[in-house]
């Protein structure tokens, strides 16, 4: 069975609920404090596990609590963690997350996320990859390595996918080697200058990409 690979975002989720974000200097009480496994690369992770797929997690944690717990969760969920790297100079990430009428206010340490190197990700490939497993990425991990990462990947014959998520501009050269890229309406628009609102605006943006060279593209609503 083909497998998913997926190299991205491994933080803490540290949530707290509030009924105002506290102004400079001052300190307001909250309520319902969370601490929850979480990230992008995590979360698409066990996402991907709990639809039946055979799941491997590339990624960096570091030596603490934190990242003992993160392993811990994923592995309960049915992810392979054995190839996280547990890194000495880098906490495991972080993300501290006020709750205010609905909304999230979040601050990320990426931590240990940024210590991924491209001759990690590639020696895992080779031992791992086959033809036509599934490369999953985000943008939470450090930037040129995920842009290469995708372009090993594609050459080894997965098939790759990108939410390109905190979202920013990608190199010219990377769209060839992405065989669907999933993005919103303000990634949408980040990647193309058009922000979807009508069918039309929908088709010319998904030509943008695919002339690019993107194999397909998904423009999901809201977040």
């Amino acid at each position: 069975m083909s497998k998913v690979i997926v190299f991205g975002s491994l933080n803490m989720d540290l949530s707290i609920e509030s009924d105002h974000m506290p102004q400079l200097g001052e300190t307001i009480m909250g309520r319902r404090f969370i601490i929850n496994p979480g990230g992008k690369g995590a979360n698409q992770a066990v996402a991907a596990a709990k639809l039946g797929a055979d799941v491997v997690m590339l990624g960096a944690v570091g030596l603490d609590p934190f990242g003992d717990q993160m392993i811990a969760t994923l592995v309960e969920q049915g992810v392979r963690c054995d190839l996280i790297e547990r890194v000495d100079a880098h906490p495991t990430g972080v993300a501290v997350i006020t709750r205010v009428a609905g909304d999230n206010f979040i601050t990320i340490d990426p931590g240990a996320n940024l210590s991924g190197d491209l001759t990690y990700v590639e020696q895992v490939l080779k031992e791992e990859a086959q033809a036509g497993d599934v490369f999953l990425c985000q943008l939470e991990c450090d930037f040129d390595t995920t842009m290469d990462a995708i372009k090993s990947a594609h050459e080894c014959g997965m098939y790759t996918v990108l939410n390109p998520a905190p979202a920013r501009a990608l190199p010219e050269w990377v769209y060839e080697h992405i065989d669907l890229v999933v993005v919103n309406e303000s990634e949408c628009e980040i990647l193309t200058g058009i922000y979807p609102v009508t069918h039309d605006d929908l088709v010319n943006a998904m030509d943008i990409l695919c002339a690019r060279g993107v194999g397909a593209v998904a423009i999901t609503l809201g977040a």
